[in-house]
């Protein structure tokens, strides 16, 4: 398989995606909203998921709005009507399962980014969730000898998490009336 072809495969599994969301998606303006009025806003991921998720924070920051990223040196406590927005591409990681849950029993208000639409994360946790499915469970896939070398582990969740959050950074912009400069004046 040659490099054009890996990236063809990954744009062909975002637009799937992507059209999903504009034939069923009704959550944006509840998550834009959700987003514009927090007073704080907490991300909480692992592993490469937490690293989408810090991408988004970095923009968030930039607009200005009040973000912290769990598990940073430097977060203080989430407090009830905070948000958190939970990435997790099963949606059933257990710590992140058991944080979000300690969370939400705060009163925080959670917003879930998962492939994994069946998941506790989307099911009983989550008052919107950004569904980048459909869920590949690869450990099971590799277990049973269903693997696929070309696009490895949740490369295709991270990456459609990513474009389909840094779309949300630009709606947000349109929302709260911001340019690019602007996100410009907060770039470190």
């Amino acid at each position: 398989m040659y490099l054009n072809e890996t990236i063809e495969k990954i744009i062909e599994h975002t637009q799937n995606v992507v059209k999903r969301i504009k034939e069923e998606y009704q959550n944006l303006d509840k998550i834009l909203n959700l987003l514009a009025k927090s007073k704080s806003i907490f991300i909480l991921g692992s592993g490469r998921s937490k690293l989408v998720g810090e991408a988004f924070a970095m923009r968030l920051a930039q607009l200005r709005l009040n973000v912290h990223v769990i598990g940073d040196s430097t977060t203080i406590s989430p407090k009830k009507k905070d948000l958190i927005i939970v990435i997790s591409s099963s949606g059933s990681t257990s710590c992140i399962v058991k944080e979000t849950q300690r969370l939400k029993d705060k009163g925080a208000k959670i917003i879930g980014v998962t492939a994994n639409a069946e998941s506790e994360l989307a099911k009983g946790l989550s008052e919107a969730i950004i569904d980048v499915g459909p869920w590949r469970d690869y450990n099971k896939a590799i277990s049973e000898g269903n693997q696929t070398d070309e696009v490895p582990l949740g490369t295709l969740y991270e990456d459609t998490s990513l474009l389909i959050l840094d779309g949300i950074i630009y709606e947000l912009m349109k929302k709260m009336g911001k340019k690019e400069k602007d996100l410009a004046e907060a770039h470190y």
